[in-house]
């Protein structure tokens, strides 16, 4: 009877070692998962940052789409701007830099004044995709 219960035993014990022995290996396959998604979610975000998710080429809007329009037109402008059909990604900022093929040559607040001008009102963080809107033009601002 003595040796039954020490082959119990040692049973135990291998089952026992068997047991620590997945859990930890269990463990280390979460460190090494964890770690992983840490890596990819660094390189992620360095790629979003140096490259960007939306691909921006330099192309100039095509004439068909940037048409020059007359003062009279816009109900209240003073200066030079030409109409654009906004699609999917489009910001005015981006509109009117493709149309320069550069930089705007004034800042940020003017570009916003100078388009709810020439839109009645409209911000251009409500332009909506499919609509035509003024857009101002730079391109003989002397920069």
């Amino acid at each position: 009877m003595t040796r039954h219960i020490g082959e119990r035993l040692s049973i135990s014990y291998t089952n026992l070692a068997f047991i620590l022995c997945n859990q930890e290996a269990s463990e280390t396959m979460k460190r090494l998962a964890a770690t992983f998604l840490v890596l990819v979610t660094i390189y992620v975000i360095y790629f979003d940052l140096s490259h960007g998710t939306l691909p921006y080429t330099q192309e100039s809007i095509p004439a068909s789409q940037a048409v020059p329009v007359n003062a009279d037109d816009s109900g209240s402008s003073a200066f030079p701007s030409f109409d654009y059909k906004v699609k999917a990604g489009d910001t005015a900022l981006l509109i009117i830099e493709k149309q320069l093929n550069k930089n705007i040559p004034v800042t940020i607040d003017q570009l916003v004044k100078d388009f709810k001008q020439l839109n009645n009102g409209i911000s251009p963080e409500n332009i909506q995709i499919g609509k035509v809107y003024h857009f101002p033009d730079y391109t003989n601002s002397g920069t």
